[in-house]
């Protein structure tokens, strides 16, 4: 499944783009454990990028809300994306009142 959707993205890539060139391929081993760190604006065109570009197969992880998701996450799972709980996808409104804020210790009520 993931070399299917290499297939379509190298597609996809090459229409929407008009060249895509990808520096320090050399330095990326071919097999065995390699953590590859991006600096990203668009979470799903870097993904894009990076499992048409990359020789290998890779895998992200990935917001455990997208890939709860249709479409997307089916996509996700078929990449092999690993899911992970971000704190503002389970934050929930707490009970209570903050009284007060002294010497960065805050104090409630009803907390």
């Amino acid at each position: 499944m993931y070399r299917l959707v290499q297939s379509l993205f190298k597609v996809n890539l090459e229409l929407c783009f008009n060249q895509v060139d990808v520096l320090g391929l050399e330095n990326l081993p071919q097999d065995g454990p390699v953590i590859i760190c991006s600096n990203h604006s668009n979470q799903f065109i870097d993904g894009v990028l990076l499992v048409s570009k990359l020789p290998r197969q890779i895998h992200f992880i990935g917001a455990a809300k997208s890939v709860k998701r249709p479409i997307i996450g089916d996509l996700m799972k078929a990449l092999g994306v690993i899911p992970v709980e971000r704190a503002q996808d389970i934050a929930h409104k707490g009970e209570g009142t903050i009284i007060g804020i002294e010497s960065h210790i805050v104090k409630g009520k009803n907390t």
